[in-house]
């Protein structure tokens, strides 16, 4: 159910942005460059939820998106179109998602 929530807040979030100018990439993300952008979002996510636990958190976290994909030099858009591009393909997706959750569990220990 959390993590129901959680990619929710993410489509909300990444609904209410600009659309894409001519000069942005909307290509997909590779493998790696996505599942490195996906740890971090996830991280983010997870200690807002932890510390302020607030459904309508969309416009509160928008700035702290924005200077994740900054960091990986990557857009909203560039995101959403990997995630919709891995979210098609199960298998991919998996993999991914395993990769996350191994990164994640490293960082806790």
């Amino acid at each position: 159910m959390r993590r129901m929530c959680v990619i929710a807040l993410l489509a909300v979030q990444m609904s209410c942005s600009d659309a894409p100018t001519s000069e942005q990439k909307t290509a997909v993300l590779d493998n790696e460059k996505f599942t490195d952008v996906l740890v971090d979002v996830r991280l983010l996510e997870s200690s807002y939820a932890t510390h302020y636990a607030r459904v309508d958190s969309a416009q509160a976290l928008a700035g702290y998106y924005e200077r994740l994909f900054q960091k990986h030099e990557t857009t909203k858009e560039q995101f959403m179109e990997s995630y919709r591009h891995y979210a098609a393909r199960q298998a991919d997706m998996r993999m991914i998602e395993d990769s996350v959750v191994a990164r994640l569990t490293r960082m806790n220990r």
